[in-house]
């Protein structure tokens, strides 16, 4: 895959394994573990720290073209594939004074049920998109 861009090489894998941790891409794409963003949502949740620039902003563009959805998932989720984050865990739509982490695996748009797909164009239409801070959470 030597020349094909970062979102091209995210999505490929997604589409083959169909639900994907961070913790996978981590472990796929150095992108996902030598940088100094963290993936956030608004109300103080997390989904990855540790990242680069790029790949927050692959993510953010397969998510807005409707090809990639986080969907949450339990944090043992994580365990399988070697790392997680060690924060408060947060329960999903809802905001915190203090940082908490969310723990999500990446699907296809189209493998989705409709509640799914409908929930993530709410969140598309209010603007809702990653932020990203200048320095890795300790984790």
């Amino acid at each position: 895959m030597s020349g094909t861009s970062l979102r091209d090489r995210i999505l490929s894998v997604i589409r083959e394994v169909d639900t994907v941790t961070f913790s996978e891409l981590r472990n796929r794409f150095d992108e996902f573990r030598d940088g100094l963003a963290t993936y956030c949502l608004p109300g103080n949740v997390v989904l990855w720290s540790g990242m680069t620039d790029e790949a927050v902003r692959a993510l953010d563009d397969l998510k807005f073209d409707k090809l990639i959805v986080p969907v949450p998932t339990s944090p043992w989720t994580y365990s399988y594939d070697g790392h997680g984050l060690t924060l408060p865990i947060a329960k999903p739509g809802k905001a915190y004074k203090k940082v908490h982490w969310l723990p999500v695996v990446w699907r296809p748009f189209e493998r989705c049920s409709p509640e799914i797909q409908k929930m993530v164009l709410q969140a598309m239409q209010a603007g809702e998109h990653a932020a990203r801070s200048e320095r890795p959470l300790n984790d």
